[in-house]
């Protein structure tokens, strides 16, 4: 059996190196792509041809439902969030809606069809906001300074939220600059 992963947020960075180890390991690989956004799918280069790209708003949940009903994913990645975090100020409802909101309805949409779908959602160090020591650890106090980060440390507490209440496999992968 062909395992499915849907990415949102397939056409950045972290999408298309994503995209290129699970299509290495026999992946089917499905982006989610806002339609005012089908255009970047070329930034892919020949993975273009190798993905499916199914247009969907993000922030539209039955499209979100229909989606996951159809593609039955073995794995989603949330990768979707605003590419240049200092933009995050010019509308920070729009960043959470797109950051938590995405990473939300999905896991609705999951439990909603009884899927046994494994969850991750890329977090950033954009949490930790002005660390006074580094590395980073499991101790280090959350503290984020702009919406961007605002929302990523919204999203992974609701990939634990979801994990304790409905024993869901939800995780978040806390990124660095890269």
């Amino acid at each position: 059996m062909t395992r499915t992963a849907l990415i949102t947020g397939i056409t950045g960075q972290d999408g298309y190196y994503l995209s290129r180890l699970l299509l290495e390991k026999g992946y089917r690989v499905v982006g989610l792509v806002p339609p005012s956004r089908l255009g970047s799918v070329a930034k892919l280069g020949d993975l273009a041809e190798k993905v499916d790209v199914c247009p969907v708003a993000l922030t539209d949940a039955d499209a979100l439902i229909e989606s996951v009903y159809a593609l039955k994913p073995t794995e989603i990645y949330n990768l979707a969030a605003p590419s240049f975090v200092p933009a995050s100020w010019e509308d920070p409802l729009g960043t959470l809606d797109l950051i938590t909101g995405t990473a939300t309805r999905l896991l609705k949409a999951t439990r909603q069809l009884g899927l046994d779908t494994r969850f991750y959602q890329a977090s950033s160090s954009e949490i930790f906001g002005e660390v006074q020591s580094s590395p980073q650890t499991s101790q280090t106090p959350f503290c984020p300074k702009n919406p961007s980060g605002a929302a990523k440390l919204h999203a992974h507490w609701t990939m634990v939220h979801h994990r304790d209440r409905y024993n869901l496999f939800a995780c978040s992968g806390i990124l660095f600059n890269h």
